[in-house]
């Protein structure tokens, strides 16, 4: 899946979990590769990418620490184990602030509370056409 799908956190006084996420991150899923870029230029400053196996993506976090683009997924059941995915990366984020699931084109939204339910957002990514 080559669209790209954003989770944003709305509001502007917390961040995305980096450290822990770092960790958890090396432990689910061997083999996944971190760069960090230098520069005032550079929008997206932390990537992730994983081409092996079961699972298959390419992550990068903006340089505020509020939102994170899923830029690649993939696997075998790939519907159902991105929404997973999503889930377990809205983990990362405070757990009392909005963070919403976004479309590449910013047309469609979907608030992603941390008990949001598998189910509605494969209903959202396929309305998106991923």
């Amino acid at each position: 899946m080559s669209v790209t799908s954003f989770l944003h956190l709305r509001e502007t006084g917390g961040e995305f979990d980096i450290r822990t996420f770092g960790e958890e991150i090396a432990k689910i899923y061997p083999g996944t590769e971190t760069e960090q870029r230098q520069g005032e230029s550079v929008a997206y400053d932390i990537a992730w990418s994983r081409y092996a196996n079961r699972f298959r993506f390419e992550l990068r976090l903006d340089r505020t620490r509020r939102t994170l683009a899923v830029e690649y997924f993939d696997s075998e059941h790939r519907i159902r184990d991105y929404a997973n995915f999503i889930l377990w990366i809205r983990r990362y984020f405070p757990r009392d602030e909005e963070v919403i699931l976004v479309d590449e084109t910013n047309a469609e939204t979907m608030l992603l509370s941390p008990g949001a339910a598998t189910d509605d957002i494969e209903a959202w990514l396929l309305r998106v056409g991923v």
